[in-house]
């Protein structure tokens, strides 16, 4: 199994990305908005719509153009594990980044941390990744048979 670094890549930038824009970036710019008098509801509105727009179209519409150029049924086992590995490893970076270090020293936190990684990554970018590979290969499978007639 060859391990697939272009799908591992795509999956962890756009995990770490849109697990920012919704939940650390509205926490550190609560701070500046309350300082600077502006308004924070707008300031969260807008990175839940920003976070929305990137992950299910952008996501969808990346993952699509790579799929054309990838086997699904010859790489299944590779394509779906570099997809959950790279939704994971950006979602567990994101809350590393986020949770404070006295927090992590604890057994519990740990483990709590690893599991939020694991439910996570099970979630809307492996989901929607793998649906806009396999739509992928199963339209450039049929146009293949459709020219072969």
């Amino acid at each position: 199994m060859r391990f697939n670094w272009k799908v591992f890549v795509v999956a962890f930038v756009f995990s770490l990305v849109t697990t920012f824009l919704s939940g650390i970036f509205p926490t550190l710019v609560y701070a500046s908005a309350r300082d600077l008098g502006l308004d924070y509801s707008m300031v969260y509105w807008l990175s839940i719509v920003a976070s929305f727009v990137i992950s299910p179209f952008l996501l969808f519409a990346s993952f699509y153009r790579m799929g054309r150029n990838v086997d699904l049924k010859a790489e299944f086992r590779s394509v779906v594990a570099s997809l959950f590995f790279g939704s994971w490893a950006g979602h567990f970076i994101s809350l590393v980044y986020s949770t404070s270090a006295w927090a992590m020293t604890s057994t519990y936190a740990v483990i709590a941390v690893i599991w939020y990684g694991v439910s996570s990554a099970l979630s809307i970018e492996f989901f929607v990744g793998f649906s806009a590979l396999s739509m992928a290969y199963i339209y450039k499978s049929q146009t293949r048979a459709e020219v072969g007639r």
